[in-house]
């Protein structure tokens, strides 16, 4: 088993890039964890999915890492030599927290595992994984904006609902629910209605 020392990981049920990180994530130093590189296709269907994985991969891995917390004491590095992604495997054997990482350290580890070996993968898919398209910073905002638009004045819904499809409407329900549903197709709206219903953010 081959082994990477001395990086960060951020481990969650849903997937991140690391450039999506936030302050209050918990971000963990790891000084150990293994790694085993397998093909392209392997990698994507990790990605989108929570695995099981066999006992003897299991057993090689289990403890295996060393951080500065008590979790993820059982986790594992895959890459195809082109990304790297952190999976951490509960006692059941599923892959139930995933992690993307940090640039500086993907690009390390890409340069350093060049030459070992395609390991013989063998999971079963569990089940999906919930994927992100949203940007974190464009769910913060449709949070803020399902929460208010409710409450903003009648005036302010024309103006947002005219500057969603470029013509007025009078019926504040009909303004309301069309508004919620442009807002899960048309993520450019996203900022410019949050902007208007909270016009601090803006300044």
């Amino acid at each position: 088993m081959n082994y990477i020392h001395n990086i960060y990981l951020n481990f969650n049920n849903e997937y991140y890039d690391f450039y999506e990180w936030v302050d209050n994530d918990n971000i963990i130093h790891l000084n150990k964890i293994p790694i085993i590189k397998v093909n392209s296709n392997i990698l994507k269907e990790i990605l989108i999915n929570k695995i099981l994985i066999d006992n003897e991969l299991y057993k090689r891995i289990n403890n295996k890492t060393e951080s500065n917390t008590n979790k993820y004491k059982t986790s594992l590095l895959i890459t195809d030599n082109k990304d790297i992604i952190a999976l951490s495997f509960d006692k059941n054997r599923i892959s139930t927290y995933i992690s993307s990482l940090v640039l500086s350290d993907e690009l390390d580890i890409l340069n350093e595992i060049n030459n070992i070996k395609e390991y013989n993968l063998k999971y079963k898919i569990v089940s999906k994984r919930k994927y992100i398209t949203d940007t974190r910073e464009d769910l913060k905002m449709k949070k803020y904006i399902l929460k208010n638009i409710k409450n903003t004045s009648y005036d302010r819904l024309k103006y947002i609902y005219y500057d969603c499809f470029n013509k007025e409407e009078n019926n504040y329900d009909i303004m309301f629910k069309n508004i919620i549903k442009k807002l899960k197709v048309d993520n450019k709206l996203v900022s410019k209605i949050y902007n208007t219903l909270n016009p601090i953010s803006s300044n």
